[in-house]
């Protein structure tokens, strides 16, 4: 009975081992969707700043509140595995969509299908998370 009970424990403690691995692995790791850009979920103030956004909002762990686009944008653009939304989905008063002409863009293209640096026009910055030219707020 002694060697069952050992031989039982054995193959239990080898299948928990073999299933956190399963959980822990690269390959689970990457079926899961890391969106880069995020609409907020969690609590945003009620005040809209110039853009017409929420100068303040609560963003998941990895993401930090953009107020010029109203959008929680991943901190790390090597960990998004989707864009989260479509180029035209973010909209906002202080952004507009790189276009060829009058912005420069460079050829080579980001891991969320965008180049990954464009010449913006004015006082406007690119922002490669989602492809478009943003106007900053005067901080």
């Amino acid at each position: 009975m002694k060697r069952f009970s050992m031989a039982l424990k054995i193959i239990c403690t080898f299948l928990m081992a073999v299933q956190l691995f399963l959980m822990a692995s690269p390959t689970a790791m990457a079926q899961e969707d890391v969106p880069a850009v995020k609409i907020p979920e969690d609590i945003c103030t009620l005040d809209l700043n110039p853009c017409g956004n929420s100068s303040i909002c609560n963003c998941p762990d990895g993401y930090g509140y953009d107020a010029n686009v109203g959008f929680c944008l991943i901190d790390d653009i090597d960990q998004a595995t989707s864009r989260g939304f479509d180029d035209r989905s973010v909209k906002s008063s202080c952004s507009f969509q790189a276009q060829p002409l009058p912005t420069i863009c460079t050829k080579d293209i980001n891991p969320l299908g965008y180049p990954s640096s464009c010449a913006c026009p004015g006082n406007s910055e690119y922002n490669e998370l989602f492809g478009q030219c943003v106007l900053q707020l005067a901080e």
